[in-house]
């Protein structure tokens, strides 16, 4: 009988303290204590607050999964020495087992309670086969009398849909899900199940496009190999990414957890906590392409609207020559604006700010550091204000600014 257990979440489960009696069983006493160390000092913010996390082992961290197949190598150990009856095959892939049973299920029973009954935390579920077959992991396998068969196993929910052709990816990285998955079948099936399986991802490939994907030869490859004669490597990555389009989106949960050092936005309104930002009327101001002509751009929005709150004046150094011209336009902006409070017709404008800011002398070059993560530069500059002020004010972030009450 071919069955499968599962531990019910094993790294929320395993104890650190009998974790860490199995590291001390194979290491020495300065590695142990250096596994004591990581795993009794894991913190975590929640709502603004740390809180340490003192039982049970860490959700995402790289040392969980080792300390986890420690603990269940002992664990498993003791429960099957102590076992009744054995099975005959016992297979762990860290939480999930498969296992080869030839007693009965009456005893396949007794068994599972066995395994319960050795830790408190640790409790398993199991799946027995159906149809004399039983899908552990991507492998389907079956029993096809008494021997054991086995292809690549897909849920009833696969689309078999991969990276169109289009899709903003490297053409190697494309070719990667190509040769990942032939390499899989080639791997898991038996040869009387490995066309089938080539012929159904063939299938799948030429509905989005794939294969031209093999044949297509771009500058950028040609261009690598040449320059990998001289030892320089080329690095691909697409052109625009999702997090380049959420600008606004990063301020707003900055705002929402407190991250003071990630945006100058949150350190404005947590100042003094009478400032609010209104997102959704934040509005585009420009849309560039290139790093350094969105910082030049930066620098000019910065420029031209006084009482911002970025954290620097400026991202970069201006010729001073554009200065003259910046505060010309500061001065028809001021007139614009003027002529709409007297009922003018409302002209399109380049920022969001209802009212002009006052004309100032142009400030001083001085050097900057570069804008950190974020796209916040350096320190805050505003004039100073009460609690009560109402003036409208920009932030110029990748060429976006907000107004606020």
């Amino acid at each position: 009988m071919l069955v499968s257990f599962d531990v019910v979440p094993l790294f929320t489960n395993v104890p650190v303290d009998e974790s860490i009696e199995s590291v001390a069983e194979l290491f020495e006493e300065s590695t142990t204590n250096l596994f004591k160390a990581f795993l009794k000092g894991s913190c975590f913010l929640w709502n603004g607050d740390y809180y340490e996390q003192k039982e049970r082992l860490a959700i995402g961290s790289p040392l969980s999964p080792v300390v986890a197949n420690l603990f269940m190598e002992k664990f498993e150990k003791t429960a099957l020495s102590t076992a009744p009856l054995k099975p005959t095959i016992w297979y762990r892939y860290v939480d999930d087992t498969f296992v080869l049973w030839r007693h009965g299920r009456k005893n396949l029973d007794i068994f599972l309670d066995h395994l319960n009954k050795q830790h408190s935390d640790i409790q398993f579920t199991m799946e027995v086969e159906q149809n004399h077959q039983l899908a552990f992991l991507d492998v389907l396998v079956s029993r096809p009398g008494s021997r054991l068969d086995h292809k690549v196993y897909r849920k009833a929910t696969h689309t078999a849909r991969y990276l169109h052709k289009l899709s903003n990816h490297h053409p190697s990285q494309k070719q990667g899900i190509i040769k990942t998955l032939r390499d899989r079948a080639r791997k898991i099936c038996e040869p009387q199940h490995l066309t089938t399986e080539l012929q159904h991802l063939e299938k799948a490939f030429f509905r989005t496009d794939v294969p031209s994907w093999t044949s297509k030869k771009l500058v950028t490859d040609r261009f690598g190999r040449l320059i990998r004669k001289h030892n320089i490597r080329t690095v691909y990555k697409p052109t625009t990414k999702i997090r380049e389009c959420l600008g606004i989106e990063e301020h707003r949960q900055n705002c929402k957890l407190g991250h003071v050092e990630k945006s100058a936005v949150t350190e404005d309104v947590l100042s003094d906590g009478t400032h609010n930002i209104y997102f959704g009327e934040a509005q585009v101001l420009a849309t560039i392409t290139g790093y350094r002509p969105r910082l030049i751009r930066e620098a000019i929005e910065i420029h031209k609207h006084d009482d911002n709150f970025n954290r620097n004046e400026e991202t970069v150094v201006l010729n001073k020559i554009r200065f003259s011209a910046l505060t010309n336009e500061k001065t028809a902006r001021k007139s614009h604006s003027s002529g709409q409070e007297r009922g003018s017709s409302t002209p399109e404008d380049i920022t969001t700010s209802s009212q002009p800011s006052p004309i100032e002398a142009p400030p001083q070059v001085v050097d900057r550091e570069m804008p950190p993560r974020y796209g916040c530069t350096g320190e805050m500059k505003h004039p100073e204000r009460t609690k009560t002020s109402t003036e409208p004010r920009q932030l110029a972030v990748s060429v976006l600014t907000t107004s606020r009450d």
